[in-house]
């Protein structure tokens, strides 16, 4: 029984030496008390006082401004197509805002509207020179009316097969016009060959020739 004690003690002694050459401390709650029972502390002044907050502003964008996208993979969630009589790539969906285009400075009134009003700037080739076009976009619930303008397509390819289908009008206006003198002359040599037909100075073939030539 006496050496059962003597190893418990010894057990001990080993322990608290071990515990103290480690540096472990027993936790005293008079320095570190339970969570309970420690007091709150004023936290100091608030970092942003609500006077210094900022009304919310419309984004630029509902002006009608452009919608820059940097290079990134675009994958739309909500995707609507609309046929088209002619083909063409999509400038702007919203209505023409009408500008002087008498100006001799189309260019610096196109800026003007876009800086004064905050309105957005479609460009594209007009023959030998550049259209400008300024337009307010539409955005969904925005009302319409009937005849509205609500989108333009780059008129390029309509402008393109205007100007071949006056081409061609062109073409076929000096084709008829040159039909007219051929006829005319035909006419003309026909009315010469009735004449002469008691002369005999032409042949039967020559006259039926004139004949069809007229006729055509």
């Amino acid at each position: 029984m006496g050496r059962l004690f003597l190893t418990i003690a010894a057990g001990s002694l080993v322990v608290i030496g071990g515990a103290w050459i480690l540096g472990v401390k027993v936790p005293d709650e008079t320095r570190n008390p339970p969570h309970s029972k420690l007091q709150a502390k004023d936290p100091g002044p608030l970092l942003f006082k609500k006077t210094d907050a900022k009304p919310i502003v419309v984004s630029a964008t509902r002006s009608g401004r452009e919608i820059v996208i940097s290079d990134c993979f675009l994958n739309p969630l909500d995707k609507v197509d609309i046929s088209s009589q002619k083909e063409g790539q999509l400038l702007f969906i919203g209505y023409e805002v009408p500008m002087p285009r008498w100006h001799w400075f189309p260019e610096i009134m196109a800026d003007y509207y876009k800086n004064e009003f905050g309105l957005g700037i479609a460009t594209f080739s007009q023959g030998d020179h550049e259209a400008y076009v300024p337009y307010q976009r539409l955005y969904d619930g925005d009302p319409v009316e009937d005849g509205q303008m609500l989108a333009l397509i780059n008129p390029d390819l309509a402008q393109s097969d205007i100007e071949l289908k006056r081409a061609k009008i062109l073409a076929v206006e000096a084709e008829s016009r040159a039909s007219e003198y051929l006829a005319r002359e035909a006419r003309e040599r026909l009315a010469r060959l009735e004449r002469m037909l008691g002369t005999k100075a032409f042949s039967v073939e020559e006259y039926t020739s004139a004949q069809l030539t007229s006729e055509k």
